[in-house]
């Protein structure tokens, strides 16, 4: 699946991402990648559990956390900046 970084809550690391078929995920990268919000996201976000994603903006393979997936848009901000 493929994705569109639409927000970054800095203070915790989460990254929101809107996925292709208008649902929303929230991942965590591990390991201090810069996900900045426009950026284009790939892998198996729209699941929960740890994944391998690749930033195509940014030219880089990432290791993620999906913490939240199959989320609407307007569920976004209260599960990123709980």
């Amino acid at each position: 699946m493929k994705g569109r970084v639409i927000d970054v809550n800095h203070r915790n690391g989460l990254v929101a991402v809107q996925l292709e078929n208008g649902e929303c995920s929230i991942f965590e990268p591990l390991g201090g990648y810069s996900v900045e919000i426009g950026d284009i996201i790939s892998g198996e976000i729209d699941f929960d559990g740890g994944e391998n994603a690749y930033n195509h903006s940014q030219d880089e393979p990432m290791d993620i956390i999906t913490e939240f997936s199959g989320l609407a848009l307007q569920m976004v901000k209260r599960r990123l900046y709980p």
